[in-house]
């Protein structure tokens, strides 16, 4: 049996945080995420996973040589969900936020310090948010055995 190639969603994802974008430990991320509709689909998007990493920079200078140490903290990793954004009817250009619950326990830990600049030390932060997504099916795919 052959069976039609799906059919591709296309949509922009957008992750939001305040400006300035300020970031307290033990204090719930203010993140948004957006997911905008850019051309016609009929099946819904769904969450499956989402990641929150922290990236730490501390940049040392001392007699024109430079170091760079990088550290990685997870601030949530979750997977299996299905969380719907939006709907299949929603009109095309308009924006829908994600359910803010699923990152409601994501903060950084009280052990982070804060981003400075000194005369050879620098210290700064970046955020990478990934998302697993699906559209159409949530529960397991099964794949048919040919015959």
């Amino acid at each position: 049996m052959i069976y039609p190639p799906p059919r591709t969603v296309h949509f922009t994802i957008e992750a939001r945080l305040p400006s300035p974008p300020i970031i307290v430990p033990n204090i719930q991320l203010p993140l948004r995420v957006i997911l905008v509709k850019i051309e016609p689909y009929t099946t819904p998007v769904f969450i499956r996973s989402l990641q929150i990493h922290l990236f730490a920079f501390t940049e040392i200078t001392a007699h024109d040589l430079k170091k760079t140490d990088k550290r990685i903290i997870t601030c949530l990793s979750l997977a299996g969900l299905q969380s719907p954004v939006g709907h299949d009817s929603q009109p095309i250009g308009e924006g829908v936020e994600a359910d803010q619950a699923l990152w409601a326990n994501a903060a950084l830990p009280d052990s982070v310090p804060p981003s400075f600049r000194t005369c050879n030390i620098w210290r700064t932060y970046q955020l990478e948010i990934v998302l697993g997504l699906s559209h159409g099916h949530v529960g397991p795919i099964e794949v048919p055995h040919p015959q």
